[in-house]
């Protein structure tokens, strides 16, 4: 690939005037997963990187050329491939980790959760956050699915949790359902006229159906409690 930017097409970016410096909440957070890789520090990693920005590194790939001479061309993030054949998107918190990286490289700000988004439409394995330093992290699996949702995650979250809710009233034996979102866990609350055989395996079928698994970063705890007069 080519690194002359002559003619290529930059992308516009929605960062105007940004300088460059990383969050260092999000340097501590990521500090913190790649040591504990624990549910808390991935849901505090995943709050922070999904209103984050990243730099993303481009460089320019030629479309045509006319008479030996370049005509066209645009610009293409850079990608990684693991020797297994894992292929990753790169991206930086902050310019200081880009120049760890490559001085020369020229870095494009792009949200967090929009860099995501184009990895897993474009079927990348994970995106490697600061590849030389200060603190490399591959942003993988159900971290990266998560961040692709964005910022809408936890609004979506709340509509399906409701329309489970919803659906559960109609299970038989079930009178009502409702939930609450707490720190650690959601909590899906229902109350039973009678236990039926099937009731365990019919909610279940159901919360598995739903988008719930999609959207959760925390673990769902089911009640169910008997109607009293």
């Amino acid at each position: 690939m080519s690194n002359d930017f002559t003619d290529a097409q930059i992308p516009v970016s929605d960062f105007e005037g940004d300088e460059g410096q990383a969050d260092p909440d999000l340097r501590d957070a990521i500090v913190e997963y790649a040591r504990t890789a624990s549910a808390e520090s991935a849901r505090e990693l995943l709050d922070l990187l999904v209103v984050a920005r990243l730099l993303v590194p481009v460089v320019a790939v030629v479309d045509s050329i006319d008479d030996g001479q370049e005509k066209d061309s645009h610009m293409q993030s850079v990608e990684f491939q693991s020797v297994d054949g894992r292929k990753a998107l790169i991206a930086f918190t902050g310019t200081d980790a880009v120049e760890y990286w490559d001085p020369k490289a020229r870095p494009i700000p792009r949200a967090a959760f929009e860099v995501a988004q184009g990895a897993v439409e474009q079927g990348y394995d994970a995106i490697i956050l600061d590849m030389s330093g200060p603190t490399p992290l591959a942003i993988d699996g159900n971290l990266l699915s998560l961040l692709a949702i964005g910022p809408a995650r936890f609004e979506l979250l709340e509509i399906e949790l409701g329309k489970v809710c919803d659906e559960l009233v109609d299970v038989a034996g079930i009178m009502s359902a409702s939930w609450e979102l707490e720190d650690d866990e959601a909590i899906i609350a229902i109350t039973v006229s009678e236990i039926s055989p099937t009731l365990s395996v019919d909610v279940s079928t159901l919360i598995s159906n739903s988008d719930l698994n999609a959207l959760l970063d925390v673990p769902l705890n089911v009640t169910v409690a008997g109607h009293t007069t």
